[in-house]
């Protein structure tokens, strides 16, 4: 029996291929998974350590931000602001309770502690550095931190007139309380605060006077009067008068004339009893002087002596220079100062000015301070002294004001005769009238006795020897010519 064949003897499967096939898909899949399985587990375990790592990180940040809070710039607006509101609180209860205080030795604890008492006087701010620290350390334990800081060596010095200098040494660290991270500082520093604005304790602890500090835009040589016009051996002239130049200008003949024709009300005036008439005419000056105060004339045309003093016989205060034009420098607005040492006859071979004093009158009439380093040897005030002694001192940090017009005292009024400079009124120093200065602008003026004037002339600007030197108005010393009063 022949047997039946189904396949092909080479069609017939190799027994175990495919399976060896699904082996070897079996192994790659497997690998794959298990690669996947290794690469989540990394990723998982890298996710992890950041995550554990995000607290550090975020705390760090917090720290660096509080020290951030505690950099040397920032500590210097605090202690600024403290040592202002310091200062300012010595200056008003010294003022206030007639009281000397010792800023030197009680600043340091005001400053750091909020409170000072001295002489049974309770001296208090609303911010103090303890107070600053505390708020500082609460925030630094909300954050989980622990912050030491502390203000010491707290010293007041003066090295400039018009400003104070606070050092100080501060100190702080802080550290994580969980990481035990630390960041520690110690520094000294210092702060300058301006004396401007503070009311001068001096005075209105001694006169009564309330009146803030504030600088001259002028220093001292700046206030001396400038020499406008010169007289020669052919000028004229008699008295003294300050005030406005009429219509900002000089006058030629024809203008003045048809001034008085456009507008007459402007020339009859009586307001013009305090200005100076300024004219290029010897006929305008003669026709119309009994109209002003006072008159400077420069005219050109040439006049012999005796015609010359006849021609202006009539004429009061008075400045003629007959053979020259106006000189450059005579402002044609604003006011001045003619100055003569006669005030009776024109002479010629006298001296004859005219000056600008406007910084020195605004300096005084505005109650400006200066250094008054340039007076040597004498002993008066720095602003530290002003809040601690009734007694001047030798120091280059003193200054000084002048007590005129509304900033005087009522005393002056029957203390009259002493020197405007604050500290010299003080100790009784008597001063002289000054020529062109408030209370003497003209000789009637300074003549007058104090009790017959209006109260804005009767206190009137006095000088001392050694100022007047220093302010160079030496040769408007009035003297005799303007009484004793």
């Amino acid at each position: 029996m022949i047997r039946k064949m189904t396949m092909k003897e080479s069609e017939r499967k190799v027994p175990g291929k495919e399976s060896r096939k699904g082996f070897i898909f079996t192994l790659l899949i497997l690998f794959v998974i298990s690669y996947m399985l290794i690469e989540f587990n990394i990723y998982y375990k890298v996710y992890e350590a950041r995550r554990e790592m995000e607290p550090t990180r975020l705390r760090s940040l917090v720290l660096n931000e509080i020290a951030m809070l505690l950099r040397e710039e920032n500590i210097e607006k605090v202690v600024k602001i403290v040592a202002y509101e310091a200062i300012y609180e010595f200056s008003e209860k010294s003022c206030k309770n007639k009281i000397t205080l010792n800023i030197s030795k009680g600043i340091g604890k005001l400053m750091k502690e909020g409170s000072y008492s001295e002489n049974n006087i309770d001296l208090k701010i609303n911010i103090s550095l303890n107070e600053y620290s505390r708020k500082i350390k609460e925030l630094s334990e909300k954050s989980g931190m622990n912050l030491y800081i502390e203000f010491s060596n707290i010293e007041l010095t003066q090295n400039d007139p018009f400003s104070l200098t606070i050092s100080y040494d501060y100190d702080f660290l802080i550290e994580d309380k969980i990481e035990k991270t630390k960041i520690k500082r110690a520094s000294h520093n210092s702060v300058k605060i301006p004396i401007i604005g503070f009311v001068d304790p001096l005075l209105c602890r001694k006169i009564n006077i309330e009146r803030n500090i504030f600088q001259s835009p002028w220093n001292m040589s700046e206030l001396n009067p400038k020499l406008l016009f010169n007289g020669t051996n052919k000028v004229y002239g008699r008295g003294f008068f300050y005030g406005e130049v009429f219509g900002g200008q000089c006058y030629t003949k024809e203008g003045f004339e048809d001034l008085v024709k456009e507008s007459p009300n402007s020339v009859f005036n009586e307001s013009n009893k305090e200005k100076i008439l300024c004219t290029l005419s010897i006929e305008i000056a003669k026709l119309y002087h009994p109209l002003f105060g006072a008159v400077i004339v420069f005219d050109s045309t040439v006049l012999e002596e005796s015609e010359f003093k006849k021609s202006v016989s009539d004429l009061g205060v008075f400045i003629g220079n007959y053979d020259s034009d106006l000189p450059a420098d005579i402002p044609t607005s604003g006011s001045i100062l003619i100055y003569s040492e006669s005030d009776k006859d024109f002479r010629k071979n006298q001296k004859h000015y005219v000056f600008d004093i406007e910084k020195l009158r605004k300096f005084s009439i505005c109650g400006y301070y200066i250094s008054n380093d340039a007076v040597k040897n004498e002993k008066g005030f720095s602003f530290i002294r002003r809040i601690e002694s009734d007694d001047g001192e030798i120091n280059p940090n003193n200054i000084e004001t002048f007590l005129v017009g509304k900033w005087a005292p009522l005393s002056f009024y029957t203390a009259y005769n002493y020197s405007s400079v604050d500290y010299l009124y003080l100790n009784g120093i008597k001063g002289n009238k000054t020529i062109g200065m408030p209370g003497c602008k003209n000789l009637e003026m300074c003549n007058s006795s104090a009790s017959s004037t209006p109260t804005e002339q009767r206190i009137r600007f006095r000088i001392d020897k050694n100022h007047s030197k220093v302010y160079g108005i030496e040769e408007l010393i009035c003297g005799g010519r303007c009484g004793e009063n």
